[in-house]
């Protein structure tokens, strides 16, 4: 049976399968720990963990609107990606 996705933007628990956005290129990752209400660790198979994930429209931006953190969270869900 698949997982139900959550939606955009929804809170998150431990375990749900993310693509976290990182330097440009999307990376399948897992939630492993709530830091706060919007912040996310999470961990990707190779074993890369990405300490301060937040949703996409959550994440800090500049006065150009560019978001300034290097990894966030871009969906839910698995994605076949060719890197991992």
């Amino acid at each position: 049976m698949a997982k139900k996705l959550k939606r955009r933007n929804s809170k998150l628990a431990i375990g749900d399968e993310v693509i976290v956005n990182f330097l440009g290129s999307p990376h399948n990752a897992v939630v492993i720990e709530i830091v706060d209400r919007d912040t996310y660790k999470t961990r990707t198979k190779r074993g890369t963990v990405f300490p301060s994930c937040k949703w996409e429209d959550k994440s800090p931006k500049d006065k150009k609107g560019k978001i300034t953190s290097p990894w966030y969270i871009v969906k839910t869900g698995h994605q076949n990606i060719t890197l991992e």
